[in-house]
């Protein structure tokens, strides 16, 4: 673990705690920084992928910049296509997950969880909100305590892929617990954005 490692995973402790109980209220902020977050962790990636080279850190940076811009102005001025980027995103990390060695069906999650979360936008912003918050809160507490050696990028599930299963099985387990909490207590506590649909 290296010296700024530990506060990088308190700040996203924080932003954790913040999705999983005021992920909808939130959320043209967290789509900014959501945005950030997949381009600097998943755009070298899919520059790779595209153009068969990794890009230089440069690039790499400049994108995930870029799409933190790019995915607030949307945020905030294009509500739907907001809703459908930051699904898209969480669809296609969850992907990668899932089907690591088939980045095409990663694409693919992304794709129908950006479509779900504009039919169902309070319902997916809240669900996916909480999930991801809980995530980032077990994940980052399990790699401080030093149960996993990966620590979080601040999207759901990327260090599941490098733990022993019962480790893994327990660390879901309290995720989706504490999802659903937060989850609770966000449909408890907002109402539908006006003007947007639920």
């Amino acid at each position: 673990m290296t010296s700024y490692q530990p506060l990088v995973v308190l700040a996203l402790l924080v932003f954790g705690l913040v999705q999983v109980f005021f992920g909808y209220r939130l959320f043209r902020i967290l789509v900014g920084v959501i945005g950030a977050l997949f381009g600097f962790f998943y755009a070298p990636e899919m520059i790779a992928l595209a153009t068969g080279e990794v890009p230089s850190t440069a690039v790499a940076v400049a994108v995930g910049v870029g799409l933190a811009i790019a995915f607030a102005l949307v945020a905030w001025y294009v509500f739907w296509l907001a809703v459908f980027a930051w699904g898209a995103s969480l669809g296609y990390v969850v992907g990668v997950s899932a089907f690591g060695d088939l980045p095409w069906l990663a694409l693919v999650t992304g794709l129908v969880v950006g479509g779900l979360a504009m039919l169902f936008q309070r319902v997916l912003i809240v669900l996916l909100s909480a999930l991801n918050g809980a995530w980032l809160l077990v994940s980052g507490s399990a790699f401080l305590l030093g149960q996993i050696a990966t620590p979080p990028r601040g999207l759901p599930f990327d260090p599941l892929l490098d733990i022993n299963e019962p480790v893994s099985l327990v660390l879901f387990a309290v995720t989706l617990v504490i999802a659903v909490v937060g989850a609770v207590y966000q449909f408890r506590d907002t109402t539908p954005m006006l003007g947007h649909k639920d």
